[in-house]
């Protein structure tokens, strides 16, 4: 059986993987029309969140925000930076890929 703080852990997982799936989806032609407003806060939280769960699962909720723009920027500026190399490279293909590859971590850690 799963206790509370498991089943919130695996609803996060779900949570995050789907949103991802949102983000990937949007390099699809015919779902262009999913507003940029429900995927820039994807791009400035959720692989900071990923990265900053990874490595630090006991900070407080104020440092756990912080440390997830900070990481998302900094993934951000990795990737555009990356870009410049190949620019068919594109953002909504590269981060939810590192995200996913970040939370499949955690959830093969976590067991």
């Amino acid at each position: 059986m799963i206790d509370s703080s498991g089943a919130r852990q695996q609803f996060r997982y779900i949570g995050i993987a789907a949103y991802s799936a949102l983000v990937f989806g949007t390099t699809v032609p015919s779902l262009k029309l999913i507003p940029h407003s429900l995927i820039i806060p994807y791009f400035l939280i959720v692989p900071g969140y990923c990265i900053t769960f990874l490595l630090n699962r006991s900070a407080s909720i104020v440092d756990r925000l912080f440390y997830s723009l900070a990481w998302s920027l900094a993934l951000l500026t990795a990737v555009v930076s990356l870009e410049t190399f190949n620019s068919g490279l594109p953002l909504s293909i590269v981060i939810p890929a590192v995200t996913l590859l970040v939370l499949g971590f955690n959830y093969v850690h976590d067991r």
